[in-house]
């Protein structure tokens, strides 16, 4: 980019580089965990979300918490706005949480529990997810890039358009969940279970097309149980 760009392009390329070594710097970090604790109590701004208000956590705030100490129940009943997320202590909850536009970024997830959560337009970058799961949750338009996923998975969970590209997948559950226009690509999948008890559908699509969607999934991740026969497949399994 230098011996490309010059002087013409010196403030652009010194962003790039920033990012760069930005994201070396926070991918060798992957393997520690996030160990810092605080009692500390924020006040927080509230959202009406159906019956229950939820926290709102914008990237400020985050950060704060971040800085000093996730308190306890800090990703619980939460709204999080277009937050990039890249760090969370091992073994949290995400109950009843929303993530919005967020990004969770080159993070470290061991045995973080989205459950009742709502994900929207959201994107796992890089990230490591041991033990992770979503049960009961919904993810629409939400993509996991250059991720690697061991254990948990999804279970009664409903993925709608999620894109899963340049990905490791090892024994993955997606036991009773939807996955509604889904697409898997240059992923390597090892011991994928549960996929038989899903229902993949492709909505707006003719039968054909998504017969077609569902054998291109089951050939992308290679699951250990068998394939479902023709009669299943003519129920949207």
């Amino acid at each position: 980019m230098e011996s490309k760009g010059g002087e013409y392009y010196a403030g652009e390329i010194k962003g790039v580089k920033k990012d760069i070594l930005a994201f070396q710097a926070q991918k060798q970090m992957i393997d520690q965990p996030y160990t810092k604790t605080s009692a500390k109590q924020y006040h927080f701004r509230m959202f009406e979300h159906g019956d229950k208000p939820l926290k709102i956590v914008n990237q400020r705030l985050f950060d704060w918490a971040a800085k000093g100490g996730f308190p306890p129940e800090f990703f619980e009943g939460a709204y999080f706005d277009r937050v990039t997320i890249y760090c969370m202590p091992d073994y949290t909850h995400c109950l009843d949480a929303v993530f919005q536009g967020c990004t969770f970024a080159v993070c470290r997830m061991n045995g973080i529990h989205f459950e009742d959560a709502s994900l929207y337009g959201s994107e796992f970058h890089s990230c490591c997810l041991s033990g992770t799961i979503f049960s009961d949750s919904t993810l629409a338009n939400t993509h996991f890039y250059d991720c690697i996923q061991q254990r948990g998975g999804f279970i009664r969970s409903r993925l709608n358009r999620c894109h899963t590209l340049d990905c490791q997948m090892v024994r993955v559950t997606f036991a009773e969940s939807i996955l509604d226009g889904c697409s898997f690509d240059r992923v390597q999948a090892t011991r994928i279970r549960g996929l038989h008890t899903a229902t993949i559908t492709q909505g707006g699509a003719t039968e054909a097309e998504c017969r077609q969607n569902r054998e291109a999934i089951y050939k992308a991740l290679a699951p250990t149980e068998p394939h479902p026969n023709k009669t299943a497949l003519l129920h949207g399994r």
